[in-house]
């Protein structure tokens, strides 16, 4: 089935067109269709997918805008897309529009619109509404990439709302759009995502006082994060994209910069940028260098981050490891201090066990300093494959354990770390103690591939999370190929995900009842205080 419709002048919908064409939309059993109507992961939206043409959608245009829908072999999923070649994108900014069967919100309830889409044209224009939501929400913009046709980008947002809505899509650029999978996820139906804490790095945002124009944090990667003795959350990240607010709620990032390093307080469900402006958090004294983060704590009053310094002109050579140690609450930065001892060895995660050492790993070679001496050199110490010695050219690595990126104690005798890896997949290994026997890796989550991009880089657990052992986890994607230009404009690219994984039941350490971590559950509910 296709539809064209052309408009002969303003004031609604003229000269439209049905047309039917079997060989267009493959057909199949009426029980396929019954299942395929509800493909989308949330299972709120029908024919998500497209598997069944225009089942559940309705395509329309008016003030002179014209265009055809038709299914697609290049899919993102599935077998079918939706293909809708705009030949003229009218005078408003709905002329062409696709809109969905209606679903029921509750205000109670907290919603991630996610859609994949490409199209011919660099920064196609698309506007998102949420018709018959409550409150009422503008026209959200996005900005489609161009990519070889059958690779598609994801793009994500979240929301609250109550009503009867309908998700309608404006094409407004004269190009060819490709669209698949579209999903609503929400609290119940959510394909493994953490949508609280979602719609927190959407919405939460507050700049620091007196800042003008406003910014805040739109995309990052490394991003870490430690549990603060007030139930706040510090979060520290290498290169963050630094946008300003007023353009936050859609994909587009507008006037952004690249801190090489950010931190951000998480308090309730408020989410405070503690840089200065667009500037970098933590500066080396040299100005060619850069510090990007390798993990954090608490000790007491203080929050400890471990740096790396890397010589930017030296395609960003580890040179040395550096702590910066901020005091509490207020997270104010007291100094930072070089360590040279393991000289420039690149080391990153670390994580405190039961003798009250720090455990600190360099891929899957390990040191240890004693809790109180992070950031003294002479405290730390490395592991040569038979006894801890100071010289750490002589470690070695740790037999069977992958790129530890980030690692925790889920409980007594019982231990977590995530692997990294430049494909999609998010693995973990557990082990007794931080030093092993590390086991072998388990598969946790498996990311949809986006064209050109790693997609799960740089996985970390989110510190005030882990009830019931369900931890959850964010990585970015990362790598596109249009480069700093893309990363700038559109926060599809470089972009966080929130997922839950039950951590606690999946080591084999955690025994017939589990042991549950110390850890808070401090997930976000949606900010009541903000705008919709």
């Amino acid at each position: 089935m296709y539809l064209t419709f052309s408009d002969s002048g303003p004031g609604g919908r003229r000269g439209a067109s049905l047309g039917l064409s079997l060989s267009l939309w493959r057909w199949v059993p009426a029980i396929a269709l019954l299942l395929l109507a509800n493909w989308a992961g949330a299972q709120t939206l029908i024919n998500g997918g497209f598997e069944s043409g225009l089942r559940g959608w309705h395509a329309q245009s008016s003030s002179k805008g014209s265009a055809t829908f038709s299914n697609s072999v290049a899919h993102h999923d599935g077998t079918n897309a939706l293909l809708v070649t705009v030949n003229s994108a009218g005078t408003k900014s709905n002329s062409v529009q696709l809109v969905s069967q209606a679903f029921k919100a509750s205000s109670s309830n907290t919603y991630v619109l996610r859609f994949w889409m490409n199209s011919s044209a660099l920064r196609a224009r698309l506007g998102v509404n949420l018709l018959g939501a409550k409150p009422v929400f503008p026209q959200i913009p996005f900005q489609i990439s161009t990519n070889p046709v059958g690779s598609y980008q994801e793009y994500v947002y979240a929301f609250r709302a109550a009503g009867k809505v309908s998700i309608a899509f404006n094409f407004q650029t004269p190009a060819q759009y490709w669209l698949d999978d579209v999903e609503v996820l929400d609290l119940n139906n959510n394909a493994g995502w953490d949508i609280p804490m979602t719609y927190l790095w959407q919405w939460g945002q507050l700049p620091s006082a007196n800042m003008n124009p406003p910014i805040g944090w739109t995309g990052g990667d490394n991003n870490k994060s430690a549990l603060l003795p007030d139930g706040s959350v510090a979060w520290v990240s290498n290169d963050t994209l630094a946008s300003r607010l007023n353009s936050f709620y859609s994909n587009i990032r507008g006037q952004s910069s690249l801190p090489r390093n950010s931190v951000v307080h998480q308090v309730g469900t408020n989410l405070y940028w503690l840089n200065q402006g667009d500037a970098t958090f933590f500066v080396p004294t040299n100005p060619a260098h850069i510090y990007w983060i390798g993990d954090c704590a608490v000790e007491g009053d203080k929050l400890l981050v471990l740096l790396n310094e890397l010589n930017r002109n030296d395609r960003l050579r580890n040179v040395c490891m550096a702590v910066a140690t901020l005091s509490l609450p207020a997270l104010t930065l007291d100094g930072i201090t070089r360590l040279v001892s393991p000289g420039p060895d690149n080391f990153g995660s670390f994580v405190r066990g039961e003798d009250d050492y720090y455990y600190i790993y360099n891929n899957a070679k390990v040191a240890r300093a004693p809790v109180g001496r992070l950031a003294d050199s002479s405290g730390w110490s490395f592991w040569n494959g038979h006894a801890w010695g100071t010289n750490h050219s002589q470690s070695v690595s740790l037999p069977n354990l992958g790129n530890a990126w980030s690692t925790i104690r889920l409980g007594p005798g019982n231990y977590v770390t995530l692997i990294s890896s430049a494909g999609v997949a998010i693995r973990a290994q557990f082990a007794p103690s931080p030093m092993g026997p590390w086991g072998p890796k388990v598969l946790l989550y498996n990311a949809p591939a986006q064209w050109g991009e790693l997609s799960c880089y740089a996985p970390n657990i989110c510190a005030g999370t882990g009830r019931n052992g369900v931890y959850t986890i964010t990585y970015s994607n990362d790598h596109t190929p249009e480069g700093m230009n893309k990363w700038a404009s559109d926060k599809s690219y470089y972009d966080p995900h929130y997922i839950r994984v039950n951590l606690l039941q999946l080591s084999p350490y955690s025994g017939s009842n589990g042991v549950s971590g110390s850890r808070v559950d401090a997930r976000p509910t949606a900010p009541s205080d903000r705008p919709r």
